[in-house]
């Protein structure tokens, strides 16, 4: 009996150490616009919509963001012709993470904008059907994220989002790999 309470009590002296260190999370819908270059010169434009998870958690004057997107890859372009996904995919999914640093700055009465400087990573899968060739792609990079929030009478409202990432490392590739790729998001949400 003395083995598991002691197992138990570092356990939750980590759980309440976090719980006082988060500073709230959020979910939202989104639209994302990803942009590969490689270095063949090929050009993909992927559209996205999308569900956002973001967290907060406190750390001294500032909050760490993390920011998580699970997206529906529907539409593309490659090399000046348009694609609408599902005809040529079987399976297509994409995902897009964002870490960083930020802090609130209050504009007005009940309105804050939270700029974040961070990382940024982006996957995207494409399974073609038999006769269609796969697609895959992660990549990673550095972004920007701007948040504007509007304090309601329970909570904070996410009132949008906005980021813009550049990326310039191919985590996949060794040929034709990334040139360079940008990432744009934007969204409405809610904290909670």
């Amino acid at each position: 009996m003395r083995q598991r309470t002691g197992f138990y009590i570092p356990i939750a002296l980590l759980c309440l150490t976090a719980q006082s260190l988060f500073a709230g999370h959020a979910l939202a819908p989104e639209y994302t616009c990803t942009y590969i270059q490689t270095t063949r010169e090929d050009v993909f434009y992927i559209h996205s919509p999308g569900i956002n998870y973001t967290g907060h958690f406190r750390a001294g004057s500032f909050r760490i963001y993390v920011s998580s997107s699970i997206l529906l890859p529907l539409w593309g372009r490659q090399d000046r012709h348009n694609f609408y996904n599902p005809k040529y995919y079987a399976h297509y999914v994409g995902t897009d993470l964002f870490m960083g640093l930020t802090r609130d700055l209050p504009i007005i009465s009940r309105h804050d904008v939270t700029p974040v400087l961070g990382w940024h990573i982006s996957g995207i899968r494409l399974r073609g059907k038999s006769e269609f060739m796969d697609f895959y792609s992660l990549t990673m990079g550095f972004g920007l994220k701007l948040m504007t929030r509007y304090q309601g009478s329970w909570n904070y409202i996410n009132c949008a989002f906005l980021s813009f990432s550049y990326d310039y490392i191919d985590l996949l590739y060794k040929n034709n790999k990334l040139k360079r790729g940008h990432t744009i998001s934007l969204g409405f949400g809610r904290s909670f």
